[in-house]
């Protein structure tokens, strides 16, 4: 698979920032899923609806992910929001064009 990504937005709360406010780690997943639908939604207006796929831009994590097969690529959406073991987490959004490379 070939293509290239773009990070659209990424967040980083540490320990000591969640600490300091415990309602980040509603606040600021939950904006992330809502530009993720906003992003969604003129996507789909532009290019019709998600398609299934198996293409993930990272394993691991919880998020939404949405396809969309173009002529010559698949154009992905997808959220990443994961929460670390010691109370920090980070959010990410990423748009990618991908191809299937022939061996």
């Amino acid at each position: 698979m070939l293509g290239a990504m773009l990070v659209l937005a990424g967040e980083y709360v540490s320990d000591d920032e969640h600490n300091a406010d415990q309602e980040l780690q509603y606040e600021l997943p939950a904006a992330y899923d809502q530009c993720f639908g906003t992003l969604r939604d003129h996507l789909t207006a532009r290019y019709g609806e998600p398609v299934a796929s198996d293409v993930e831009l990272r394993w691991g994590g919880n998020g939404d992910r949405a396809v969309w097969q173009l002529p010559d690529v698949r154009l992905v959406l997808e959220s990443y929001i994961n929460v670390g073991g010691v109370g920090d987490f980070e959010c990410q959004l990423w748009l990618a064009a991908v191809r299937e490379t022939k061996s």
